[in-house]
Order: C-alpha cells, then structure tokens, then sequence
C-alpha cells in the first residue's frame, strides 16, 4: 500500500438539491435581467406616447381654422356653404342637354331657325324649314319616339315660295333632360 504524503480530496457529485439551487439561481438571474430590460423599454415606450400625443393636440391656429371650415355655433362656415352650393346645383337645370339631344335627334332634310325654351313650363316652341312633307313627317316620328318629349303639336305648317315647308312645333319635354 502507497503511503501518501499529500491527501486527495475527494470529489462530491452535485446532489439533486445542489442541480436544483443552480437552476434557481439561474432562474433568477434571467428574471433579474429581464425586469430591467423591460422597464428601459417601457420608459421609451411612454417617452414616444408623450410625444405622439404632443403633436396630435392642435394648436391654436389649427383650431381657429377648423371653426372657419367646419364652423360652430356662431357661425355656419364653409361646411354649410358647401351645403347650400350642392344643394342649389342639384337643383340647377342644364338646357345644354337637350340641345344635345336635339341635335342627335334632328332630321338631315330639317333645319330650326328659331328655338324658345321654358324651362318653368318645359315646353319648347319650334320654327324651322323641311325640305318637303316627307322629311316633316319623318322629323315628327322621330320625336314622337323619343321618351324625353311628352307630347307634340304641329300647330302651323305651309309650303314657301322655294317649294320647302315651313313650320311651328310646340313640344312639351321631360325634365329629367335637363338634368
């Protein structure tokens, strides 16, 4: 047997309480570092809230000028100007259309000289030249086709010296064309 001068000392193997201390330890430490690292997150977060809810709030000038637009008790403003305006343009009747649809709807050999439009009453007054009674008649059909003319009057026809025929329509008109 081996005499020894220095003594070993013997190596301990980790308990299971000594594995379970450490993991705890362990354990600790990451919730340690996390609660801080949250809290420095946290503080940004709060910092950045301030500053967006800075600039969200309106200044004195922005607030003066949404009364102007939107107005207030006082004063109606450009909101109910902007009312007012769709409310009379929807109500505006454009003659322009039916002279669209007149122009569509005249006959090659029919030619208008004169043209009066009451648009209280939608009737239109018509004089004008047709080559001969064909044409004449053939203008006629076409308006009486049409849905926009409601009734139509032939109140005076005659044959002109150059052999064409003059004559006065009176035409009473929808008004949904002048819209």
């Amino acid at each position: 047997m081996a005499i020894e001068i220095i003594p070993k000392t013997k190596t301990k193997k980790l308990s299971f309480l000594g594995i379970l201390f450490y993991f705890s330890l362990l354990l600790f430490l990451a919730f340690l570092i996390s609660y801080f690292v949250l809290n420095v997150y946290q503080k940004k977060l709060e910092q950045e809230i301030t500053n967006i809810k800075k600039d969200l709030e309106k200044t004195p000038d922005q607030k003066a000028l949404e009364e102007e637009i939107f107005g207030s008790e006082k004063n109606a403003g450009y909101q109910q100007k902007i009312k007012d305006f769709s409310a009379l343009f929807s109500a505006h009747k454009l003659p322009v259309n039916f002279f669209n649809f007149l122009e569509e709807n005249t006959h090659p050999k029919v030619w208008f000289s004169k043209f009066n439009l009451d648009l209280e009453k939608n009737l239109l007054d018509i004089s004008g030249e047709a080559d001969n009674f064909e044409a004449l008649g053939q203008q006629s059909l076409i308006f009486k086709r049409q849905d926009f003319i409601k009734n139509m009057n032939l109140s005076m026809a005659s044959l002109a010296k150059d052999g064409k025929v003059n004559f006065d329509l009176q035409l009473a008109i929808d008004p949904k064309i002048f819209k």
